[in-house]
């Protein structure tokens, strides 16, 4: 998939297939409907917390396809 048309997704400027939206979930190695569900109260971290926080922590015992991906996306928003 190109990373362009996955941006569009993500900024609403084209509207993907259910079938296509179910691949994604599938890479991320989650279900569809938390393809949509975001908590921020998930993401909220104590400030004194937050140099404990590392993206390996997030992502441990996730599939090494959705690991992959997240390094991707990492080393994207970095750059």
């Amino acid at each position: 998939m190109d990373p362009k048309y996955v941006g569009q997704i993500e900024r609403a400027k084209t509207n993907p297939s259910i079938n296509l939206l179910a691949n994604i979930a599938s890479a991320l190695d989650i279900s569809l409907p938390d393809l949509f569900m975001f908590s921020p109260e998930k993401y909220i971290v104590d400030k004194n917390e937050f140099g404990n926080l590392r993206v390996t922590d997030l992502i441990k015992g996730k599939s090494q396809e959705f690991q992959q991906i997240t390094l991707r996306v990492v080393k994207a928003l970095i750059e």
